[in-house]
């Protein structure tokens, strides 16, 4: 099967923006195993391009920081994990993009800026 059309039926697995368990299990009775990697790698994809993954060193006041980040990722899915090593900051993820603002990454930069 070729790709756009895998890519189509990874897209059509979905009913009101959720993935829907019925239309999955019926595509994969039809796919090969070479296919159904390929369609699960589309499901994926898709779910990483509908996702924000936002890490914070502490997770205290999570429901107004996620009405600020809804208010600059509309129509997306916000997720909050806790990252240790951040140090009072903040790190957003966003399909292939990636939004780093913390303390040890700004001295970092400050201190190449300074030696050059």
């Amino acid at each position: 099967m070729n790709q756009k059309i895998i890519k189509k039926l990874a897209l059509e697995s979905y009913a009101k923006g959720n993935l829907d368990s019925k239309k999955v299990d019926r595509i994969v009775k039809h796919l090969g195993r070479f296919d159904l990697k390929l369609y699960i790698k589309a499901i994926k994809n898709y779910e990483n391009s509908k996702t924000v993954t936002v890490l914070l060193p502490n997770i205290s006041d999570r429901v107004s920081l996620i009405k600020e980040i809804k208010k600059l990722f509309p129509d997306k899915k916000i997720i909050i994990k806790k990252d240790e090593n951040l140090i009072a900051g903040i790190r957003i993820i966003d399909s292939d993009s990636v939004y780093d603002f913390n303390v040890q990454n700004m001295l970092e930069n400050l201190v190449s800026h300074i030696n050059q």
